[in-house]
C-alpha cells in the first residue's frame, strides 16, 4: 500500500527523499480548530480501504478466516507467519511404523507446508517397509516440491523387467489370473506399498518437481464417487520417478495432464491390471532414461495412450491389454530407442490415427488378436524387429499413412502390399 495523504493534496512520491521517523516527509494530517478558523484534514477513502485490505491479506495468508468476532487476528497471523521456518540443509523424516516422525504421508505433507525449502535444502520422507492403507487421495501442493523426495524402503529384489510380468492372454479371465500373479510378484520386489482403498485416486500432484522412489501403489480395481477417482498417479506438474509400480486402479494407472513424468534413473516403471488405461498422457510427455524399461500389462482397454503428447522410451512393453497395446492420436509422438514390444493384446499392438509419429529402432508386434499395427494416417518408422501371429494383418495402413519397415520381417499379410501405393495413398516401405 502507499501513504494516503489528506484529501485534496497532491500525491507525494512513493518514497520521499526525506523520510524521518516522524513521517514529516509526507503531507501530514492536521486537526481542525474552529476557534481560529482552521479546517481539519479530510481522510481519503484509500486511508480506510487500503489499511483494511493490507490487514485482511495478512490474516488470509496466515491461513485464518477473517471475522468480526475476534479482534486479535492480526496478532495471531503475525505469530503464525513468524513461526514459519526455512529448511536450508538436506533433512530426512520417517513416515509410518514405530517411532516414525509422522504417522502417514498426509501428516508429513501438512507439516512441510509450514516450511520454505531453500536451494541448499531438501526433505526426504522415508516411508517404512510394509503395506500402508490410505482411504483418501494424497495431494501434493508445495512451492518447493522439486526439493521433496518420497522414498520407500530399499527394494527386496531387482527392479522389474518385462520377463518378470506374467501375461497369458487378453481375455477377462486371463487378465484376472495374471493380475493376481503380477501383484504377488510386485510385492516380492517392493518393500513399501501404499494401498488406496474404496476406488480413490492414489497420489495427485500439483507442484513441480517432486521425486517418487521405490513405491508400489495399489488400488482396489474400482472407481470411487469422485470423477477424478480411480487413478493411481495423477499429475498436473512435472514428477520424477525412480523405480515404481502401479497396480489395480479402476480407471488408469498413471494419468499425465500437460506436464511431464520423467525417469530419474534407468530403473523401471511397471503398470498392471488397471481398468481402462495403463498410462494415459494428455499433452506434455513421458520421458525415460537410457536402459530404462516401461512395462504395461493386463489393463482393461489400452496399455499406453498418447494424446497430442511427446513420449520418449528406451524400452517399452505393452501386453495382455483388453484392446490395444499402444494408442496414438491427435498429434501424439512416441520414440523407442532400443525396442518396443506389444503382444497378446485383445485387438491391436499399435494403433495410430491422425498426424502422429512413431519411431522405433526395433519393433516386435506379435500375437495380437487382430492387427500388429493399424495406421490411419501418420508416419511410423518400425525398423527391424518382427511381426508374427497377428490375427488378420501384421500392418494395416490407411489414409495416407507412411510406414518405413526396412529390415522388419512379416509372417502375416500387410495392406497395402509393401512398396505399393494403396488404401488412399498409404505406403509401406520395405
Amino acid at each position: 500500500m502507499r501513504y494516503s495523504q489528506p484529501y485534496g493534496l497532491p500525491d507525494p512520491p512513493a518514497i520521499p527523499p526525506s523520510r524521518p521517523p516522524d513521517g514529516s516527509g509526507w503531507p501530514r494530517y492536521v486537526n481542525g480548530n474552529p476557534v481560529v478558523g482552521l479546517a481539519g484534514s479530510i481522510p481519503p477513502a484509500t486511508s480506510f480501504d487500503e489499511d483494511q485490505l493490507e490487514i485482511i491479506n495478512v490474516i488470509i495468508n496466515a491461513g485464518l478466516v477473517p471475522t468480526h468476532a475476534d479482534l486479535t487476528q492480526l496478532w495471531q497471523s503475525l505469530e503464525i507467519l513468524f513461526a514459519r521456518q526455512f529448511i536450508t540443509t538436506p533433512i530426512v523424516k520417517t513416515v509410518h511404523g514405530p517411532g516414525a516422525d509422522f504417522p502417514d504421508l498426509h501428516v508429513a505433507m501438512t507439516w512441510v507446508q509450514n516450511y520454505t525449502i531453500t536451494q541448499t535444502g531438501s526433505v526426504t520422507f522415508l516411508v517404512a517397509a510394509g503395506q500402508w492403507v490410505y482411504t483418501t487421495t494424497l495431494e501434493i501442493w508445495h512451492p518447493n516440491a522439486n526439493r521433496i523426495f518420497i522414498q520407500g524402503a530399499a527394494l527386496k529384489g531387482g527392479a522389474p523387467s518385462f520377463g518378470n510380468i506374467t501375461c497369458t492372454g487378453y481375455s477377462p479371465s486371463a487378465r484376472a489370473v495374471d493380475a493376481t500373479n503380477q501383484l504377488v510378484y510386485l510385492r516380492s520386489v517392493f518393500a513399501t506399498e501404499l494401498n488406496f482403498t474404496g476406488g480413490v485416486a492414489g497420489i495427485r500432484n500439483f507442484s513441480f518437481g517432486i521425486t517418487l522412489r521405490y513405491l508400489l501403489l495399489t488400488g482396489t480395481q474400482s472407481i470411487g464417487p469422485n470423477p477424478y477417482d480411480g487413478r493411481g498417479l495423477e499429475i498436473y506438474a512435472d514428477v520424477w520417478y525412480d523405480c515404481m509400480a502401479v497396480w489395480g486402479f479402476g480407471e488408469s494407472g498413471i494419468r499425465v495432464w500437460n506436464c511431464t513424468l520423467r525417469a530419474a534413473t534407468s530403473l523401471s516403471m511397471t503398470v498392471c491390471a488397471c481398468g481402462t488405461y495403463g498410462i494415459h498422457v494428455l499433452g506434455g510427455g513421458y520421458i525415460g532414461q537410457t536402459n530404462q524399461e516401461t512395462i504395461i500389462a493386463s489393463c482393461g482397454q489400452i496399455g499406453f495412450r498418447g494424446f497430442g503428447s511427446w513420449n520418449w522410451f528406451d524400452k517399452l512393453t505393452s501386453k495382455g491389454n483388453g484392446n490395444t497395446g499402444v494408442d496414438l492420436y491427435q498429434g501424439g509422438f512416441v520414440a523407442c530407442i532400443t525396442w518396443m514390444d506389444a503382444h497378446h493384446n485383445g485387438s491391436t499392438g499399435v494403433y495410430m490415427t491422425g498426424q502422429v509419429n512413431l519411431y522405433n529402432q526395433m519393433t516386435y508386434l506379435h500375437e495380437n488378436a487382430t492387427f500388429g499395427m493399424v495406421a490411419n494416417g501418420g508416419w511410423a518408422q518400425v525398423y527391424n524387429g518382427s511381426f508374427y501371429g497377428n490375427g488378420s494383418f501384421d500392418i494395416d495402413a490407411q489414409a495416407g499413412a507412411n510406414i518405413t519397415a526396412v529390415g522388419a520381417t512379416f509372417a502375416g499379410a500387410v495392406t497395402p502390399p509393401v512398396n505399393t501405393v494403396g488404401n488412399a495413398n498409404a505406403y509401406i516401405w520395405h
